[in-house]
């Protein structure tokens, strides 16, 4: 097991939670129960990020002596998790009484989540002393990964409804993604690592890509469910070399 796995679990699940919301919040799903896990779900996946987080600080009361430098890359992501788990507070509360939480709320929680995705790239491209990580693809390699994940849960859990609008904007995200797993494998090969997890990534979201450009407003719920589960392991993959190199 990677040393760092306590932050992969942290990326990886609140990068689920913040895609999800934000593109949950531009292209909205029907009915209540839907916009119930909307914001129950991510705050889910926050919870299990961040006890995963709490473990890697070792003791819980460290991340009170980590909030002393708002410099820290851990102080800034436990600040935009904070902001966006209290909008999905928020947004599960207005959602419960009437059924589907104001725009505006929306809005406000995907600001927040973007930010969540940003700042946890920067945190890393920041590590000058690893230059596999400071590197043009490390941000997109979060963000861009995590907003293509957002879009096609969206679309596993409400596709059928959604027109080609929603799945040219999936699939361009999720090519930029096989982009930033390409670009990051450059970045690692150069410096004497492995190239091919981020390949296979790369490979299996530019097929994600295709498949959900062409079947997407046709496609079955399994086989929306399937593009989904086909990048969030392509994610899994390039996040999981990517702590590799520590």
């Amino acid at each position: 097991m990677i040393t760092e796995f306590a932050l992969f679990v942290f990326t990886t699940l609140g990068g689920l939670a913040a895609g999800f919301y934000i593109a949950a919040a531009f292209f909205p799903l029907e009915g209540k129960g839907k916009n119930l896990l909307l914001s129950a779900l991510p705050l889910v996946l926050l919870g299990i990020g961040g006890v995963a987080l709490l473990m890697h600080l070792g003791r819980p009361e460290r991340m009170l002596n980590a909030f002393a430098n708002l410099q820290a890359g851990i102080t800034q992501e436990g600040i935009t998790t904070g902001l966006f788990g209290i909008a999905l507070v928020a947004d599960l509360l207005m959602t419960w009484r009437k059924g589907q939480a104001p725009r505006a709320l929306r809005y406000v929680g995907a600001l927040f989540a973007f930010l969540l995705i940003v700042v946890m790239g920067f945190t890393y491209f920041n590590y000058e002393s690893m230059p596999m990580w400071h590197a043009i693809p490390t941000v997109p390699l979060f963000a861009v990964g995590d907003l293509a994940l957002g879009m096609l849960f969206v679309g596993a859990l409400d596709g059928a409804k959604r027109e080609k609008t929603f799945w040219v904007v999936a699939a361009a995200l999720t090519a930029l993604a096989a982009v930033a797993f390409a670009g990051a494998g450059a970045v690692f090969s150069a410096n004497g690592l492995s190239i091919v997890p981020f390949i296979v990534a790369a490979v299996a979201a530019v097929a994600v890509a295709a498949c959900s450009l062409m079947k997407g407003v046709q496609a079955s719920a399994s086989l929306r469910w399937a593009l989904f589960a086909a990048l969030l392991v392509a994610v899994v993959i390039a996040r999981y070399a990517f702590y590799a190199a520590y």
